[in-house]
């Protein structure tokens, strides 16, 4: 029995369904204990604004926390710069309209690194059902291809497995934006999903 293994991919487009967001906290003082201290002013300023945005208390990530000395090399002489503190905070915007206007508001108000948005399309979300099923299609088209182009008749479907799925588009750098800057860039960008899938059927010679 010969058999005849595919992989076959689908795409669909979809609008994300919501954004991340990640906004990191950063301060140099010339010790630890104080730099510590002002990143977590600046974080405290953060959470209050993603309060006053509507960010809900269980859409907010973990904070993570990084500390360490930053020094200057000249000469072969390391000079001591200070103590530098990073406290990241990341979360979840349920409205992707309401991304940039989060961004702006924070950066309006605070001295903070952004990352993001990065737009995401829920796994829920219809266009994962069309992108697995364009997959199929995919893979059944390229099996009968090639049983006609060997002389086969194709059989039954044996063996569905799933590949990796990818959600492209989106992720931008956010920084300071100016009032014009914002009105051209507040629609969410579109999301390409894609879904693969790997079949395998029996085939025969064909007339047999």
């Amino acid at each position: 029995m010969t058999t005849i293994d595919v992989t076959g991919t689908g795409t669909a487009e979809a609008d994300p369904d919501f954004a991340s967001l990640s906004f990191h906290a950063n301060a140099v003082e010339a010790t630890s204990r104080a730099a510590l201290a002002s990143a977590k002013r600046i974080t405290a300023a953060i959470i209050q604004l993603l309060d006053d945005g509507g960010v809900a208390e269980r859409d907010r990530g973990a904070q993570h926390s990084n500390l360490h000395r930053r020094t200057r090399w000249h000469n072969e002489v390391e000079t001591f710069l200070g103590w530098e503190a990073q406290i990241t905070v990341t979360c979840t915007v349920r409205e992707p309209e309401q991304a940039y206007g989060l961004v702006e508001s924070v950066t309006e108000a605070t001295d903070v690194n952004i990352n993001g948005p990065h737009w995401i399309v829920d796994e829920a979300n219809p266009a994962h059902d069309v992108a697995r099923e364009g997959a199929v299609a995919s893979a059944r088209r390229k099996a009968q291809s090639y049983a006609t182009a060997a002389g086969l008749t194709l059989g039954r479907l044996t063996v569905l497995a799933e590949g990796a799925g990818r959600v492209q588009g989106g992720p931008r750098m956010a920084r300071r934006m100016t009032s014009m800057e914002m009105e051209d860039a507040v629609d969410p960008a579109s999301q390409t999903v894609s879904a693969s899938v790997t079949l395998s059927f029996e085939a025969e010679p064909a007339g047999s």
